[in-house]
């Protein structure tokens, strides 16, 4: 948990984010969903390429079911 404290607040400083939260599962505080928005693709490219991103991914490794976090990409959609 304390690498994502430390993951929080660099990715929510990111010029391209817009919208960076994570939630931990009520019945299994092991399971941990990160929901961010980044302004365009290469402001997201820019996150994962960032050095403390890419030192957090490597700390997942091994910890994480099936070997390595699933990474979701979804299309928002407007209410309007």
């Amino acid at each position: 948990m304390h690498a994502i404290a430390v993951l929080s607040p660099l990715t929510r400083d990111e010029a391209g984010c817009e919208h960076f939260i994570f939630n931990v599962e009520r019945d299994d505080p092991t399971r941990v969903v990160m929901e961010e928005n980044f302004r365009d693709q290469a402001a997201f490219q820019a996150h994962l390429d960032a050095p403390y991103v890419k030192t957090f991914l490597a700390k997942l490794q091994g910890t994480v079911e099936g070997g390595k976090p699933a990474l979701i990409m979804l299309n928002q959609q407007s209410d309007k």
